[in-house]
């Protein structure tokens, strides 16, 4: 299956408040990423289509529309691992999500242990900072030794 070599950049903070941001490298399978985003253009058309063209909403529907075309291109392609576009917008890190916590991605390069470990070899935690009406959290990505991986905040009070 063709995967996308994708690198979490210092620019998406890890929200664990305690761990580094390291440089992870994902091995993500393309198909259900485009799935992702193909479900992300109907729900534009069926909730957004009317918003003014000048909304970030609407930009985000038009770099998601790119996008979707050049993962399209990309599956098309004799490279087993694609590498990630940096000059496309990254909407990766915030919808990969649901592959990334289902373990839907060939593998993850932990840079601390400056190891490649398989979908199967990580798990899912949940993590919380604050309290009551000051309070947020999610779910996170750790490798086998408890290196946070991936993190992104689910919900906040």
């Amino acid at each position: 299956m063709k995967t996308l070599r994708y690198t979490v950049t210092n620019h998406h903070p890890i929200y664990a408040w305690n761990n580094e941001t390291p440089a992870v490298i994902f091995e993500l399978h393309l198909e259900p990423l485009i799935q992702i985003f193909k479900g992300n253009v109907v729900n534009h058309h069926k909730y957004f289509s009317d918003i003014p063209k000048t909304w970030p909403r609407y930009q985000e529907h038009l770099d998601t529309v790119k996008l979707i075309e050049w993962l399209e291109q990309q599956q098309k392609s004799e490279q087993a691992s694609i590498l990630w576009n940096a000059d496309l917008r990254d909407l990766i890190w915030c919808y990969a999500r649901s592959v990334i916590y289902s373990g839907q991605y060939e593998s993850v390069f932990c840079p601390v242990c400056a190891i490649k470990y398989s979908a199967k070899e990580g798990s899912i935690e949940d993590w919380s900072v604050g309290e009551s009406l000051f309070a947020e959290g999610g779910k996170r990505l750790l490798c086998p030794q408890g290196h946070v991986l991936y993190a992104i905040v689910d919900w906040n009070s």
